[in-house]
C-alpha cells in the first residue's frame, strides 16, 4: 500500500518519530510499502494527530505561492490528498477537507 514518497510525507506531516515508533520500525528506516497491519496503524495515528496534520497542510498551503485564495487552498490540499493516496480512510479525508476548508474560508 502506497508509495514511499507518500509514506514519508506522512511521516513527516504525522511526526516522523513518532510515525517510526507506531509502526515499528527504526527512525531513519522507513518502510517502503506498508502492509495491512502498518496501514492500520498508520491510520488509527492519523486519527490521533490530526490536528499536527492538519496543522502542517494548512502550513504547507499557506506557503505555496499558487494558494491565493480558498478556493486555491482546498484544491491544493486535493493535490496533497492524491499524493498521500490510500494513507488516509474515507472518513479521514473528509474530515480534513471540511476542517482545512472552514480555515482556508478565513484568509480571504
Amino acid at each position: 500500500m502506497s508509495d514511499p514518497e507518500a509514506i514519508l510525507q506522512l511521516a513527516r506531516l504525522a511526526g516522523r518519530a513518532e510515525f517510526a515508533r507506531r509502526l515499528g520500525v527504526e527512525g531513519a528506516e522507513m518502510p517502503l510499502a506498508l502492509d495491512e497491519t502498518t496501514a492500520a496503524r498508520a491510520q488509527a495515528l492519523v486519527d490521533e494527530r490530526f490536528d499536527v496534520i492538519l496543522q502542517g497542510l494548512i502550513a504547507e498551503a499557506m506557503a505555496c505561492d499558487d494558494v491565493q485564495d480558498a478556493d486555491s487552498a482546498c484544491a491544493y490540499l486535493e493535490d496533497r490528498l492524491t499524493v498521500l493516496g490510500d494513507l488516509f480512510n474515507p472518513a479521514q479525508r473528509q474530515r480534513l477537507r471540511s476542517e482545512f476548508a472552514r480555515v482556508a474560508r478565513t484568509w480571504s
